[in-house]
């Protein structure tokens, strides 16, 4: 069965209008025909996305906190931003990690993409793993972005523990925290991380 001739004749957009634009995100009202009615729905794009798995040499992880104003309060995350027009999305994940954090990756491997509110949001959010991950001693001068308040080394055991305790709330981090997982299950054993 082909599938997309099927979802064309139950979704037909019949105009869209730009609403809000500032920067990559804009919010557009759009008039459709779904299932044969006729109705206006909002679709917000925040361009693409690209987000990084970082994997130190000791098998552990490291996060960045982070303020998110639509929440209203601090919550790690794994590193990660908007992609520029003219760059990869591999160029994307290098550039962002080192902005987040001042560190370097060896060798990134293409995680997969997704997207958390497909109802009204377009755009997709890329993740790597991004081996042999490595980052400078911590210091007030280390920290490059406006948008970081701090990084840390974590197991990924304790990185499962703060998505179980709201700390760690984005769905894309923890897709693909549980996506690297299945695929390498062996990064949950235990090693001692030097703080």
């Amino acid at each position: 069965m082909n599938y997309k001739k099927q979802e064309t004749q139950v979704y037909q957009e019949l105009s869209r209008e730009r609403v809000l634009e500032q920067g990559m995100i804009y919010v557009d009202k759009v008039r459709a025909k779904f299932h044969g009615e006729i109705n206006d729905f909002v679709v917000m794009s925040i361009g693409d996305g690209v987000g990084v798995v970082p994997i130190t040499d000791k098998n552990t992880t490291i996060l960045v906190r982070e303020y998110r104003i639509g929440a209203q309060e601090f919550q790690w995350n794994f590193p990660g931003g908007g992609r520029n027009k003219k760059e990869s999305i591999e160029e994307t994940a290098r550039r962002e990690f080192k902005e987040e954090t001042n560190g370097e990756i060896t060798k990134l491997e293409y995680l997969g993409k997704f997207n958390s509110v497909p109802a009204f949001l377009e755009g997709e959010l890329h993740y790597f793993i991004g081996w042999g991950a490595k980052v400078p001693p911590k210091t007030p001068q280390s920290i490059i972005s406006k948008e970081i308040d701090t990084w840390r080394e974590f197991t990924f055991n304790e990185a499962i523990q703060l998505v179980k305790q709201g700390l760690m709330p984005h769905t894309g981090s923890i897709t693909a925290l549980f996506l690297t997982l299945e695929q390498y299950p062996w990064l949950r054993e235990e090693k001692p991380v030097k703080r």
